[in-house]
């Protein structure tokens, strides 16, 4: 599920008290519901919009053991304040975060979605609903074909402020009649437009596709089309989950403008395994930025969020920024939370105490890669405690080994054998 790219206020707080430990005590507010303790006990606080410090609420920051989450909601917590560190998406009830990417008593901010379907039956109608207030609110119309111009509509010309996609269509709103001036695609729902490129109150005609999928929900469910991305580079993608136009980078971009991709369109990418990347908000490496590794569907879940890369940074290695330098010359151990070397990945060249406090995390590690001559321990407690697996090759997968998937804590790095 797709996230609104703007950080609203939270819409709902609901009063922190003490629950009885029984196993209908979920909050009736519709939400995410957080909980000092596990199995959804202690006291609690429901939230249904983004918080970009739960240390400025009722409930606090490093309290969060459990949560429940209602039907048609997701979210996104983040052990850092203003939407960044680990992080993990949650759409189901969690009686325990102990052991999860996030860990216990460490959430710091997060990110909410929340959407009732109201009165419309996308199974049996598909199409666009563009409504005057936020939230989907307000007077509604329903889209089916495109308009060139909303003077005459129900919704009225420069009115509309929220928007509904049925599965599997895209709109296109325009900020001027007959399909001119700034625009904007929305593939799914959108609670304010407030931060898009039109704008609030400013959409003055819209295209409607639904003919770019055979049925609604099957876009979630195919098979991603096989694009591989080489090692050293980084492939940026125009629409989210890899669609839309693409082009592969081996360098720094000062102006994505000069691109196929464009300007302020990136939706989601691919950073090859041996490369990170770093996204920046202006041109020149300036602004706002945003560092990422692996594969990344939606750009909407990220620090930067969803079509404002303007220009980028490309790490292969060791060495800085700029042409990607040769694969010895980076980390020595690189280790993923994916097995087959995917997901989130970070290198280190000596050894580590604690991986709770490292960007890849604690308990996360599924797949390591060694460099030629080195030698990795891995341990399943912090401060080199705890069963131990000792790696000298890469290896893909570590659920046979005696540590497992998910399981390393700490790890020690000797490369004197080089």
């Amino acid at each position: 599920m797709h996230f609104d790219r703007f950080r609203k206020a939270v819409l709902c707080l609901a009063p922190l008290v003490a629950l009885t430990p029984v196993s209908t005590s979920f909050a009736e507010d519709f939400g995410i519901t957080l909980y000092v303790d596990v199995n959804y006990r202690g006291a609690y606080q429901t939230f249904t919009g983004d918080v970009a410090r739960l240390d400025d609420t009722a409930f606090r920051q490093d309290r969060a053991s459990s949560l429940r989450i209602s039907p048609g909601c997701t979210a996104i917590l983040y052990a850092d304040h203003d939407f960044r560190g680990r992080s993990m998406r949650v759409d189901r009830d969690v009686p325990s975060l102990v052991r999860s990417p996030i860990g216990n008593d460490t959430l710091s901010s997060i990110e909410v979605r929340c959407f009732r379907d109201g009165d419309i039956d996308w199974d049996s109608r598909r199409g666009v609903a563009l409504y005057s207030d936020a939230h989907f609110e307000g007077r509604r119309e329903i889209f089916t074909r495109d308009d060139n111009n909303l003077r005459n509509n129900r919704i009225g010309n420069d009115k509309a402020t929220s928007v509904r996609v049925s599965p599997g269509c895209e709109a296109t709103l325009y900020s001027d009649v007959d399909y001119r001036g700034r625009y904007v695609v929305i593939t799914y729902d959108t609670e304010g437009l407030g931060e898009t490129a039109v704008g609030n109150d400013t959409v003055s005609s819209l295209r409607v596709d639904c003919d770019r999928r055979q049925r609604g929900r099957e876009r979630y469910d195919r098979p991603r089309r096989d694009r591989r991305t080489p090692p050293n580079s980084v492939t940026l993608y125009s629409d989210a989950e890899f669609e839309g136009r693409s082009e592969t980078f081996y360098r720094d971009v000062p102006h994505l403008g000069d691109t196929l991709i464009g300007n302020d369109t990136l939706s989601s990418l691919r950073v090859g395994r041996a490369c990170r990347v770093i996204l920046f908000e202006h041109s020149d490496f300036r602004g706002r930025s945003t560092e990422l590794d692996g594969a990344v569907p939606n750009m909407r879940a990220t620090a930067l969020g969803n079509d404002r890369a303007s220009s980028m940074r490309l790490d292969c290695g060791r060495g800085g920024y700029g042409n990607p330098p040769p694969r010895s010359n980076r980390g020595l151990i690189t280790l993923y939370s994916g097995s087959n070397y995917g997901g989130q990945s970070e290198s280190f060249d000596r050894s580590v105490r604690n991986l709770r406090t490292t960007r890849i995390g604690n308990d996360t590690v599924r797949s390591v890669e060694v460099a030629p001559g080195c030698r990795v321990t891995l341990y399943r407690d912090s401060e080199f405690r705890g069963r131990s697996a000792v790696l000298l090759t890469d290896t893909p997968n570590l659920q046979f080994t005696s540590v497992g998937n998910g399981q390393a804590s700490s790890l020690e790095v000797d490369c004197r054998r080089r």
